[in-house]
């Protein structure tokens, strides 16, 4: 059963050690390595596997921290381990044979207990543990769980799923149990029960286990919080997107703090903040099929976005414009971003470990502009035009030193009103004059040239 296949392009690209991929599977079988080192290209460096519907990739995830070995699980139940080689390549070895197909995304890798497990579970609520190191010698854990389970997502130690009609669940590794349930929104307006649909799953945040959301098949976010006395959902809202299904959910935990991207059944991948229950932004452009798979890079802005449009899109999270793109050929499943650093000459990591981009730079070394100093004459006649209160002035004590320049000051200022010169309308013959502050309006002009 061990097997491997790569395909090299003419420039004979291999994988190096600081070069960030984006692995993606389809219903096909076939697991294809993409670079992603610079935004001018985005190479097909490997295939593997063998194609056949019975053989499709239907999850996948890496077993190592380096984010080198990727575990793959297919249609058939078997579970294949790749590894990235340096030397330019990809080598497979079978780690088990009739295990449970998991469903899309339910296949995760679990460290707290010391030694690396595989967790997978299927769509009808079937749950099976094994160890990763052991290989086919090592017993089984079979668990049973209520399903069906369309959307779930695992983080030290807890596993939370659900589906249609089958309500938010976390299931406790350690004490192999279900440990908290949640419970439905209260009855709408017709006093008629919501209906549930937990599509999408994920956790908020690295460190903890208590706030999860939830994208629901009804076009909704909800937001649970464990550590809360009450089952039902802290946050509950509508989405603005009311067309298409959530398929997907996904954040980041770096330059994401209230917002999660959501990916649908048209295609559109959108950015929703939680906390004020709108939606901030979207992808463009968007998928042309289904999204069916979405990842996040763990220290930089980009997410790669993948579905049943057989293109590999690759987008900027901050400003939601397209980096770089790739045609897959077959229908995306499953898809996992490496930890290396991509797209070198757009993003740049400081000294500090944040990431830089152009613009990003540009905002941070340009300095304050200085205002631009008028010509003396200039500023003279400013101050001139500018209209002077004087009862807003504070009076001065009289001394014989200010009395003198006060009066000299009298002396100069002109009068504000206008001067009792009498104008001229019209031409000499006509010889009428009008005081500036009784002229007649532009009607009676005309009536008094008639008379005249």
């Amino acid at each position: 059963f061990r097997f491997a296949w790569q395909l090299h392009h003419s420039n004979r690209a291999l994988i190096h050690v600081a070069m960030s991929v984006v692995v993606t599977g389809d219903e096909v079988g076939l697991v294809k390595v993409w670079g992603v080192h610079k935004a001018s290209e985005t190479p097909q460096l490997f295939q593997w596997g063998i194609q056949g519907r019975t053989r499709g990739v239907t999850a996948m995830c890496f077993a190592d921290e380096a984010t080198k070995q990727i575990i793959v699980a297919q249609a058939d139940g078997n579970l294949t381990k790749l590894t990235l080689a340096s030397n330019g390549g990809l080598v497979s070895s079978n780690v088990a044979r009739n295990f449970t197909v998991p469903t899309s995304g339910g296949m995760f890798i679990d460290r707290s207990a010391g030694t690396p497990r595989i967790f997978s579970l299927s769509v009808d609520g079937h749950l099976e543990v094994r160890n990763l190191e052991k290989g086919e010698k090592e017993e089984r854990s079979k668990y049973v769980l209520a399903g069906p389970i369309s959307g779930c997502a695992y983080q030290n130690g807890r596993l939370a799923f659900g589906g249609l009609e089958n309500d938010l669940k976390v299931w406790d590794a350690a004490a192999e149990r279900i440990m908290w349930k949640a419970k439905n929104v209260e009855t709408d307006f017709l006093d008629m029960k919501v209906p549930i649909w937990c599509a999408a799953t994920c956790f908020l945040r690295p460190d903890s286990q208590n706030e999860i959301a939830v994208g629901t098949g009804y076009h909704q976010l909800r937001v649970y919080d464990l550590r809360q006395g009450q089952r039902r959902p802290v946050i509950n809202f509508n989405l603005q997107e009311k067309e298409g299904r959530c398929t997907t959910i996904a954040k980041h935990h770096v330059f994401f703090e209230h917002e999660v991207m959501l990916g649908d059944t048209l295609g559109n991948v959108y950015c929703v903040d939680y906390r004020k229950g709108v939606t901030t932004g979207r992808l463009h452009p968007s998928n042309p099929g289904s999204v069916r798979a979405l990842a996040f890079h763990s220290s930089q802005p980009c997410v790669a976005s993948s579905g049943l449009g057989r293109k590999l899109y690759l987008h900027d999270a901050r400003t939601r414009k397209l980096i770089t793109k790739a045609y897959l050929k077959h229908k995306c499943t499953a898809l996992v971003f490496s930890k290396e650093p991509c797209f070198v000459e757009k993003y740049q990591i400081g000294a500090d470990g944040k990431v830089y981009d152009d613009v990003w730079d540009y905002l941070n070394n340009t300095k304050k502009k200085k205002k631009k100093q008028l010509p003396q004459q200039d500023l003279k006649d400013q101050q001139e035009l500018q209209p002077t209160d004087d009862k807003n002035q504070v009076s001065k004590p009289a001394t014989p030193a200010n009395a003198a320049g006060q009066a000299a000051v009298k002396k100069k200022k002109k009068p504000t009103t206008m001067t009792t010169e009498k104008l001229t309308v019209a031409a000499e013959e006509r010889q009428v004059t009008l005081d500036p502050q009784l002229q007649p309006p532009r009607k009676k002009q005309r009536r008094l040239e008639q008379v005249e």
